[in-house]
């Protein structure tokens, strides 16, 4: 690369990250279709760099500058308000690209809304691009142009009903609701199957051609086969497939949503606790599950996880009053005899404490990330990190409940400070059920990682329950990937502050908690929520259920 076109590179970088915050360094791919550069390729936002097309570089269009400029912003406006890798396996080719378009017009208006003057610069990008292709591309490009502008007349059907609902819902209820624009893109996209539009999802192209390719919004690897309809309208949702692993005789249930529980947040900046901030919305199985735990997930938790028979004997200790030989003076039981003697009654000469050793109970709550970045693969491997979390998790709830403990498994994911979704697959009562088993099974990565509201919702439930008041030790173990996060934080050290500030309080109230982090980038903040005593770093995700066990046995100790 020429030391211009470097420096060209380097200060576009910086621009992103004025925009976005995000230290994406902005790349130029190189092309071996020099003739179809223009139409042939789009901007790539991936979670290394943000690629941009080298004919942004050597054009020799006047304005190419601000194609440029409103590449970057665009890319922004993803960063900050897209979810990215969201699951694709209900929609259809054209119902992507149809999603896709209304995706990229919503956080545009939002980065517009923030930042009013790269309004200009998507227009002047925008009035550059040609529209002599396909029907549906035609179609795009004017729904785009109509999108960006409210006052524009567009002289098409299909996209000034577009333009109805999008302004509609903006006007009503704001920009953030994704699910509300994805509803819009729902209709749009079965319209087009009535009106027997074609479409190529082979030689599909974006028609704007400053916005990236749209691939930093999805996660392909989940697109197996296509559904029936266009885009997931209610009729696909009602329908649910059986896994393949899933026996004939155990019925899937869904999550029931029992209630929404409010948490306050802490703000470190101005050192504040926002009252009732976020809203955890808590589901579970059905309870009538029936007790019982599969005979593969007996043997898979012996084989893997072979803790020492001598662990369950670890002892905990009982004061007993009022004995006749002890350690220590009963100075209640002196007082009450010394009372007694000068009414003149003899006591039972019972003066003494003595200590008695018993087995350790302990309660054990496991909290499982399900954000969407768990969802990744491990490398060379056809499992995720989601499926480890769930043998892990399975493993070691057989293991705890053989050694007696009281155990928990359960799992979180959040979508903003409003939408923090919490389920509980095997609560302590029922620890292991058929019903919680397949939910388990069943989870899905979806959505961020907002720590704080979720330990916070384990430790209520500490606090809720009796039995966890005679329990020697009361801990939680989060697995998680990586550090806090959630898309309406920019800050990175808001999260992590919050986080930290919940585990502080815990450990002072006799909830420890303990943290294993399967990023080691992530290791600084790690350190900073759980301690350097209580956190551990995997790093390789094959051996978690090692550390689990390993730190299963530091916690009964």
């Amino acid at each position: 690369m020429r030391e211009t076109d470097l420096e060209q590179s380097r200060s576009l970088s910086f621009l992103l990250h004025g925009l976005s915050g995000a230290d994406l360094p902005v790349q130029f791919m190189p092309s071996s279709d020099e003739t179809n550069q223009v139409v042939g390729m789009r901007p790539i936002i991936s979670s290394q760099s943000f690629l941009l097309p080298s004919s942004f570089l050597h054009t020799s269009m006047p304005q190419h500058s601000a194609v440029e400029r409103a590449s970057i912003a665009h890319a922004a406006a993803h960063l900050l308000y897209s979810l990215p890798d969201r699951d694709v396996s209900r929609l259809k080719p054209m119902g992507v690209a149809v999603v896709s378009a209304i995706e990229d017009a919503r956080v545009e208006h939002l980065l517009m809304k923030r930042l009013p003057g790269v309004r200009r610069w998507f227009a002047l990008a925008m009035e550059m691009e040609p529209v002599e292709r396909s029907t549906f591309s035609v179609l795009i490009a004017k729904l785009s142009h109509g999108l960006l502008n409210e006052n524009v007349k567009v002289d098409d059907y299909w996209v000034n009903k577009a333009r109805d609902l999008f302004f509609s819902q903006s006007t009503q209820s704001g920009l953030e609701d994704y699910e509300a624009f994805r509803s819009i893109a729902s209709i749009l996209a079965n319209d087009l199957g009535q009106m027997r539009i074609q479409f190529n999802p082979q030689t599909y192209v974006h028609p704007v051609r400053y916005r990236d390719d749209n691939s930093y919004l999805w996660d392909f690897s989940s697109q197996k086969s296509e559904p029936d309809v266009l885009v997931d309208s209610p009729q696909s949702a009602s329908r649910t497939k059986q896994p393949k692993h899933q026996s004939t005789d155990i019925a899937q249930e869904l999550p029931v949503k029992l209630q929404t529980y409010f948490y306050p947040e802490w703000d470190y900046r101005s050192e504040i606790e926002r009252k009732d901030w976020c809203a955890v919305h808590e589901y579970v199985q059905d309870a009538s599950g029936v007790l019982a735990r599969s005979v593969s997930t007996q043997r898979t938790s012996k084989q893997l996880l072979r803790l020492p028979k001598q662990l369950a004997s670890v002892l905990g200790r009982d004061k007993l009053f009022r004995q006749a030989e002890g350690d220590s003076l009963d100075l209640n039981a002196a007082v009450d005899s010394v009372a007694l003697a000068r009414q003149g009654s003899f006591g039972d000469e019972r003066y003494y404490i003595r200590q008695t050793l018993r087995e350790k109970k302990v309660s054990l709550l496991l909290l499982l990330d399900l954000s969407a970045s768990v969802g990744n693969f491990l490398a060379g491997q056809s499992q995720t990190i989601l499926d480890l979390e769930k043998k892990a998790a399975i493993m070691l709830a057989n293991l705890a409940i053989e050694r007696g403990d009281r155990i928990a498994v359960h799992g979180f994911c959040s979508d903003k400070r409003s939408g923090i979704h919490y389920y509980r697959y095997f609560d302590f009562e029922q620890p292991l059920t058929d019903c919680g088993l397949q939910s388990l099974q069943n989870a899905v990565p979806q959505y961020s990682t907002r720590m704080g509201a979720a330990l916070r919702h384990g430790v209520s439930l500490f606090n809720r329950s009796e039995a966890d008041a005679r329990t020697d030790t009361r801990a939680i173990i989060m697995i998680t990937d990586g550090a806090p996060s959630d898309i309406d934080v920019f800050d990175p050290e808001y999260l992590v502050e919050d986080a930290r500030q919940v585990v502080c309080e815990s450990i002072k109230n006799g909830i420890d908690m303990y943290g294993l982090i399967l990023d080691a980038s992530a290791a600084q903040q790690t350190i900073k929520i759980f301690g350097s005593a209580r956190h551990r770093i995997v790093s390789r995700a094959e051996s978690l259920s090692i550390h689990l066990e390993s730190l299963y046995r530091q916690i009964r100790s």
